[in-house]
């Protein structure tokens, strides 16, 4: 296989645990983008008590060099969509930076795998649509289609819907990866300016999605 010089994915396993869907996912996306393949393996101390957290089984962890690199993805442990059904990606959008480059990846990875993409952004639950909230809702859809606009461009052939759900952001994103080949969401930056509620969302899904989960940080 040829690989680009000096770029790599890597992919952590922990012995004893459901490792094999993440080498698998890790293996095949080296393939697609002939990329270079470096496993790490865990292996807890004596001392060291085994991890517990399911959430935690069979995490990948991606480099890739450019603006968009890819932090991490949660392998799932079953089939990667419904028979029948046309392959596609489910994006979390909020207007941030971070969730902007989430959408140009899944686009690029959609289009590499001739899927769809399905771009949400969760509107948060109210008892009563008040005229203040209406003109919420308006802006909110006016964000998206205007996030998602230039890049649709570059992917034509790539189909994207565009959907609203109401809830909270980890329930309906998990929901709506039901199916999916994986779930592309932004991080927010670190440190003094770190966005801890677009952390809380990707930490969340990183436990709750039923798909491969794919962390695009801020640049």
């Amino acid at each position: 296989m040829t690989t680009t010089e000096g770029r790599e994915i890597l992919v952590g396993i922990a012995p004893g645990r459901n490792w094999y869907p993440s080498l698998a996912q890790a293996a095949d996306e080296a393939g697609r983008r002939g990329l270079g393949l470096r496993i790490v393996v865990s292996v807890p101390s004596r001392h060291e008590a085994p991890p517990t957290d399911e959430g935690a089984d069979g995490t990948v962890v991606r480099h890739v060099e450019g603006r968009t690199r890819p932090e991490t993805a949660h392998a799932r442990r079953d089939d990667e969509h419904t028979p029948g059904q046309a392959p596609y990606l489910v994006v979390g959008i909020d207007g941030s930076e971070s969730s902007k480059a989430a959408l140009a990846f899944a686009l690029e990875e959609a289009d590499a795998r001739g899927a769809g993409v399905r771009a949400l952004s969760v509107r948060q639950p109210s008892a009563v649509m008040t005229q203040g909230e209406e003109t919420a809702l308006q802006e909110q859809r006016r964000m998206l289609f205007e996030t998602t606009a230039d890049w649709a461009q570059k992917h034509p052939g790539v189909v994207l819907t565009h959907e609203l759900p109401v809830g909270q952001p980890v329930e309906e994103l998990a929901k709506a990866s039901e199916h999916a080949l994986a779930l592309v969401v932004g991080r927010g930056a670190t440190g003094a300016h770190a966005d801890t509620r677009l952390r809380s969302v990707a930490d969340g899904l990183l436990h709750r999605a039923p798909c491969p989960v794919i962390v695009v940080p801020a640049v």
